[in-house]
């Protein structure tokens, strides 16, 4: 029997690895870098929340950033009307989904969290929030693979229209009063 070795260019190796990783034990596959990954949360995040951001840099740091997997994902979790034979992505899901609050969009910091996970802190319109993504090496680098919020938004099988508290600020006269907890929702 005579053996016939090949020769990969770069470009070919990473989907041949890919492949071959599915057979191998977990221990065997390289990890992901956790400070590629953080600064590849960032990068995406500091985009999404730039003050110019619009619908089309939205969809470009997606395509640029995110897994084939998220992206399609992203489109299946759109619900509405859109115009054209492609959805639009659900870009609500790496935020709280908030349409109003009480002050801006930013992004605070990344960390890992482990098993290719990492959290992304940040304020959607002014509201404390935190997402855990999911980071994996594809042919084409370092991509986000999934994203979930975990607070501020969606989480513990919230369905992101209730709150356990309300603040509520009345304002009379042009006097401003708070009224913190002014609502608690029971279980």
């Amino acid at each position: 029997m005579r053996t016939r070795l090949i020769s990969l260019g770069k470009a070919a190796v990473a989907p041949v690895l890919a492949v071959l990783s599915c057979f191998l034990p977990a221990s065997a596959v390289a990890a992901v870098d956790d400070n590629e990954a953080v600064a590849l949360i960032t990068k995406f995040y500091q985009n999404f929340f730039h003050e110019k951001s619009d619908y089309a840099s939205e969809d470009a740091t997606i395509d640029a950033l995110c897994s084939d997997n998220l992206k399609k994902k992203l489109r299946d979790a759109y619900e509405y009307d859109y115009e054209g034979s492609v959805a639009p992505y659900a870009t609500w899901l790496f935020t709280t989904g908030a349409q109003d609050g009480p002050g801006d969009s930013k992004f605070v910091g990344a960390a890992a969290v482990g098993g290719g996970e990492y959290r992304a802190d940040y304020y959607d319109m002014g509201i404390k929030a935190a997402s855990v993504l999911k980071v994996v090496e594809t042919a084409g680098g370092l991509k986000i693979d999934d994203v979930k919020c975990v607070e501020g938004g969606e989480a513990d099988g919230d369905d992101g229209g209730t709150f356990d508290s309300l603040t509520v600020v009345l304002i009379r006269n042009g006097q401003e009063q708070r009224f913190d907890d002014f609502m608690t929702v029971g279980e």
